[in-house]
């Protein structure tokens, strides 16, 4: 994805256009439709325009410019553009069917208080910020599901913010919710408590357009002076019946495997572990009297994309639970969000995410029947490697932490990957797989292709060591580790070490390699691919389900 217009957009405040191209005239024949397009009304506004009310967004939710006129939007425009940085977005999260929220702190003190550790000190805080009207918001929190505030900027950056980088907005501020519905009706739209009426300049405004009922939510530059922190919450009534919420076009529901999941709802869902809003876990609970066994998973995408729900292209929930096995499935905080917060290498933060919902999942094991010794890590690609870097690495546990999650140990009964890479060392895996190319943006390097963030990787290597090292799963590797399975079924020929590779990223030489390192050691090391002539465990599903009934020592 290129942004080719942000300079001319943050300079003379014209247009924003977002672009995906593979050659340069794709640029210039999507430039040309824009220009085609002029000043019509955009597919998700009420008024002719450009596209460029939208000065900043978080998962669906927008600040944008404010203003009846073009020349007031385009003031607004100039405005916030310049201001942005130092605005950060959240919202109740979370999001249900008759609910939708917007929160945007602009001062030191609006971040303080939304950085707060439970919804119950949230409610404190914005009492502080709005006084009685703050009972309101109290009230919408109450009434629904949502398990905390999600804001894009971690707590332990809200809590540091400057009150030297606090903005005043003098030409007023708009935000926009989406409303996944085509006339929902009774909308109860609030501003810090305060009730709204529809209008244009001092209110809100919806309309449907784009799939969504538009939600505009209109801040005149009297209001903005007064606060620093804009709380929206919406309770509206659906204008259909959903039973199992908004349904995917047919290839996208095979693709994702969206009825198996919906025939295995989790026993609870968007479990916090952490306070970022990617912190989560899906947890299904085997019926059983006794304590089972569970399997962990952690799911792909290099770090950077997917969440927990592509467990059901993988695993089949559903057996496992049959099988008297519980299951867990782990959001952890991705590459862009460590970037964000200049955490270096980011790859840190997703694995250390990895042991963080471990140690919570054991902390719990008492309330939810889990056996602490049985436990079997999985993923793939990226997941696999976490996987198998918690199965190599020395327990994490800090016996003497006041944090009681932190006390529990991090060691596993077994752990399994589909196509996990198993070295993070960029030179180590040019030898083994001469065309290997991922990794890079794992340890910082921005590029926009792999070969790209590869390069600069490569060359740095040798500074960068000590730190690849301690994130490489195959670095870890001891006698006390336990048993290993990897599959690797898009693997197209036998594992060759130095042969060039179809997907060097996902090669079964990199699993190969582990192999004969863990067997060297006494570990045992299963490795399947297509036509290894092997018989026994050949899934993920097979060798997890043997290995956490097991009784015998490993």
């Amino acid at each position: 994805m290129f942004y080719t217009q942000h300079y001319s957009y943050a300079k003379y405040h014209t247009m924003i256009a977002t672009h995906e191209v593979a050659w340069e005239q794709s640029i210039v024949a999507r430039m040309k439709g824009l220009l085609k397009i002029g000043n019509k009304v955009w597919n998700d506004e009420r008024q002719p325009s450009y596209p460029v009310n939208r000065i900043k967004n978080f998962v669906g939710h927008f600040v944008t410019a404010y203003g009846n006129t073009a020349a007031d939007r385009r003031r607004s425009r100039a405005e916030l553009w310049s201001k942005q940085s130092q605005f950060t977005l959240g919202f109740l999260y979370p999001q249900t069917d008759g609910r939708a929220s917007l929160v945007c702190a602009t001062t030191a003190a609006a971040k303080r208080a939304v950085a707060a550790t439970d919804l119950r000190e949230l409610q404190l805080n914005l009492h502080d910020q709005f006084g009685d009207d703050a009972g309101n918001i109290t009230k919408f929190i109450e009434a629904g599901p949502e398990i905390k505030l999600a804001m894009e900027t971690p707590a332990s950056k809200l809590l540091t913010a400057k009150d030297s980088d606090d903005v005043n907005i003098d030409n007023g501020i708009s935000f926009r919710l989406r409303l996944p519905y085509r006339k929902p009706t009774q909308l109860d739209v609030r501003l810090n408590g305060q009730a709204l009426k529809p209008s244009a300049t001092d209110g809100y405004e919806a309309w449907f357009a784009d799939g969504f009922t538009q939600l505009h939510v209109n801040v005149p530059p009297a209001k903005t002076s007064k606060t620093g922190l804009y709380f929206i919450t919406c309770g509206y009534e659906p204008d259909e019946f959903r039973p199992t919420g908004w349904m995917p076009p047919a290839a996208v529901q095979q693709r994702f495997a969206t009825a198996i999941a919906d025939a295995s709802p989790a026993t609870f869902t968007d479990v916090p572990y952490g306070d970022h809003f990617r912190q989560t876990m899906d947890v299904w609970l085997a019926e059983s009297e006794e304590p089972t066994p569970l399997v962990f998973y952690l799911h792909g995408g290099g770090w950077s994309a997917q969440d927990k729900t592509d467990i059901h292209q993988h695993l089949d929930v559903r057996g496992f639970l049959d099988a008297g096995v519980s299951v867990a499935s782990v959001n952890y905080r991705l590459l862009q969000d460590a970037n964000a917060a200049e955490i270096q290498p980011p790859v840190q933060w997703p694995l250390s995410d990895a042991a963080r919902a471990l140690q919570f999942l054991r902390s719990k094991a008492s309330q939810w029947k889990i056996d602490k010794a049985r436990i079997g890590a999985c993923g793939v690609s990226a997941g696999g490697c976490s996987s198998l870097w918690l199965a190599m690495h020395d327990d994490m546990a800090e016996s003497n932490s006041d944090d009681l999650i932190s006390r529990e140990s991090t060691r596993l009964w077994c752990a399994a990957g589909k196509t996990p890479q198993t070295s993070l060392d960029p030179q180590q895996a040019r030898e083994w797989i001469p065309n290997y190319e991922y990794g890079g943006r794992a340890f910082g390097f921005a590029g926009a292709t792999r070969p790209d963030s590869f390069a600069p990787f490569l060359a740095a290597r040798d500074a960068l060591l000590p730190q690849i090292q301690r994130y490489s799963p195959i670095e870890h590797a001891s006698e006390d580790d336990p048993r290993i399975f990897m599959e690797f079924p898009a693997q197209d020929k036998a594992p060759v070490l130095g042969e060039r590779q179809s997907d060097p990223t996902h090669s079964a030489v990199s699993g190969l390699m582990l192999q004969r390192k863990l067997q060297a050691l006494g570990v045992e090391a299963d490795l399947r691919y297509p036509g290894d002539s092997q018989t026994g465990d050949s899934t993920m599903q097979q060798f997890l389900t043997k290995q956490l009934k097991r009784t015998d020592l490993k």
